[in-house]
């Protein structure tokens, strides 16, 4: 059981090794890019929301 462990821990480090990480510049733009597209969304779904508001709104005004 224990040499599985040992096999099992130096299979992992040699995964590890394979990693490429990221440069600093790139994990900056894209973390740019994720936060600019999370703003556009929202103001996408606040105007949807916002719309479709004013739209029941009337339509149950007109039902009256």
């Amino acid at each position: 059981m224990l040499n599985w462990i040992k096999s099992y821990l130096r299979g992992v480090r040699a995964e590890f090794a394979k990693i490429t990480w990221p440069k600093w510049a790139e994990v900056v733009s894209l973390t740019v890019l994720v936060l600019a597209m999370v703003i556009v969304l929202t103001i996408y779904v606040g105007a949807l929301d916002a719309f479709f508001s004013q739209l029941f709104k009337y339509l149950i005004e007109l039902r009256r």
